[in-house]
């Protein structure tokens, strides 16, 4: 048999085709369209994981940055540490009035415009305060009728910010636009008046309090030993008094004798600057106040009262003299009476707030000098706050004392200056051992009861510092056991502004936001569009 060559066609080996048959036409578009698809899909897949992931981190760490001059959307510690203690609902109406051509509608509105914006900030702390209510009683005068009838209150109650809590809206606090801020009335009457300080968050925070605590706790003013007064015409205690109740407190005088004692209902007893002295038996009282696990706040006066010798007994030595600061200057000595006081203990309750803060000081006008020693067994007494080390150009002097009996660090000029007596714990008690709750602050001065809110002036060369009202009302709450109110005060908000725009950074900022950015994405845009396409 012959062997014939088996020949394949040139196009047969070419198209890769089985020898006779025919061509397959395979189609590329198709798998093209599914990588397509199939990218597409992941893509998405990806963005949503992404937008997922990036909303349960900023849900978990949430993060606002407050970039107005006067802080409008930023809370301070004091009023979110008030806020946590919300816990039943406070509903929020805001009746109002308002015609363009009326000064004074103009004027209530802007105020309660701002009013409004913190209460949104409020509630996004503490979603238990919440707006219900916004109306306008003069479009809507049904709706304004029937929400009276609802929360009980009268048809003239408009242009204010009115609370209601508890059940069947018992309970109610209305601030008018005054209370919610200072407004300078115009020497126009057809001009509306300019709003000087917003005073909102204090005013709103202070009437969620009254809210919440109805059962306020009483403190009481020692008087007849040369205390300053807490009510009447040009007290000196006013502003403190102010601060208590907004606080949920109710401030109250006691003279000791009268009385017999401390009312049972006390919280606390503050002894605010006494200059005359104390009875025998009015330091009996005391003592069997503190006995019975009182709580007592004693600011010093520049004498001797005889409230000293009870101070000893419980762990706090009043040194003899006063303190004032000498400052060394070439060719010249200068002695002021005021002291400035930022040294803190940072592991005590009431000064633990301020440990982190760069901004904290007090001024004391001749403060007298403490020391924590041994006292009742049951008690420990450790310094709160304490002058600054004396230095080659500023040193701390005491006047009247004998130095001689000064310790080592006081002779260095770290003097204490307030000082805390608490009750220690024991895991094993000793046979014998009284579990007493007694607590007492004792500050070296009173000055700071009735100055400390002037934060503009400027007293003994030193500018007023904001720490005396947060220190003071920390102190009230450590001693009335209400610790969840401890913080670092509203005078020490966080501010964060915008510098002030000249011409050539607002001529940057337009190109930058008009050309520049847009312009960048644009030549991305076409760039990617031609890198495909080839």
């Amino acid at each position: 048999m012959s062997e014939k060559a088996i020949v394949s066609k040139p196009s047969d080996l070419s198209s890769g085709m089985p020898p006779g048959g025919k061509q397959e036409r395979r189609s590329f578009s198709r798998g093209r369209r599914w990588s397509s698809r199939a990218h597409v899909v992941l893509a998405s897949f990806l963005v949503v994981y992404c937008v997922l992931v990036f909303n349960i981190i900023v849900y978990r760490h949430p993060a606002r940055f407050d970039l107005t001059e006067e802080a409008l959307f930023s809370l301070s510690d004091d009023t979110l540490a008030k806020l946590r203690l919300v816990k039943e609902e406070i509903r929020v109406l805001v009746p109002y009035h308002y015609q363009p051509d009326n000064p004074q509608h103009v004027t209530d509105a802007r105020v309660l415009q701002r009013t409004l914006d913190l209460l949104k900030e409020i509630n996004a702390r503490q979603p238990l305060v919440q707006l219900v209510e916004k109306v306008n009683v003069f479009s809507e005068p049904d709706r304004w009728k029937s929400i009276c009838q609802e929360y009980g209150l009268a048809e003239s109650q408009w242009n204010r910010v009115i609370f209601v809590a508890g059940r069947g809206n018992a309970h109610k606090r209305a601030l008018t636009t005054n209370e919610l801020a200072d407004i300078e009335a115009p020497r126009d009457v057809s001009i509306p008046g300019t709003i000087r300080t917003f005073r909102g968050e204090q005013a709103v925070i202070g009437a969620i309090v009254q809210l919440t605590q109805r059962e306020r706790k009483r403190v009481y003013f020692t008087q007849g030993h040369g205390e300053p007064a807490l009510r009447g015409s040009g007290a000196m205690l006013s502003a403190v008094a102010s601060d208590l109740e907004s606080s949920g407190y109710e401030p109250r005088e006691l003279e000791l004798l009268r009385e017999g004692g401390v009312p049972r209902d006390a919280s606390v007893v503050i002894i605010a600057g006494p200059s005359h002295p104390f009875s025998q038996k009015e330091i009996e009282l005391l003592e069997k106040y503190l006995l019975d696990d009182g709580r007592l706040l004693v600011t010093l006066g520049p004498e001797r009262t005889g409230i000293e010798e009870l101070l000893e007994g419980w762990g706090v030595r009043v040194l003899e003299g006063r303190l004032a600061e000498g400052h060394h200057l070439p060719g010249q000595e200068i002695t002021r009476d005021w002291v400035r006081i930022s040294d803190l203990n940072p592991g005590q309750a009431i000064t633990s707030p301020f440990r982190d803060s760069a901004t904290f000081g007090m001024l004391f006008r001749n403060p007298r000098p403490l020391r924590a020693v041994p006292g009742q067994r049951t008690h420990l007494s450790e310094p709160l706050l304490a002058t600054t080390k004396s230095t080659e150009s500023s040193r701390i002097l005491l006047r009247g004392g004998n130095e001689r009996d000064l310790v080592s660090e006081e002779r260095e000029g770290s003097f204490a200056v307030a000082v805390a007596v608490f009750a220690s714990k024991l895991d094993r008690p000793p046979p014998g051992w009284v579990d007493r709750k007694s607590r007492l602050v004792v500050v070296g001065a009173a000055n700071f009861l009735h100055d400390y809110s002037a934060q503009s002036a400027v007293l003994g060369g030193y500018r007023q510092i904001a720490s005396h009202r947060p220190f003071l009302m920390n102190s009230i709450h450590w001693l009335a056991d209400q610790e969840d109110l401890l913080s670092r005060g509203g005078e020490e908000s966080l501010r964060r502004s915008l510098p002030p725009l000249d011409a050539s950074l607002k001529r940057f900022l337009f190109i930058t936001s008009v050309l520049i950015f847009p312009g960048v994405f644009a030549c991305l845009g076409i760039g990617i569009y031609f890198w495909r396409r080839t």
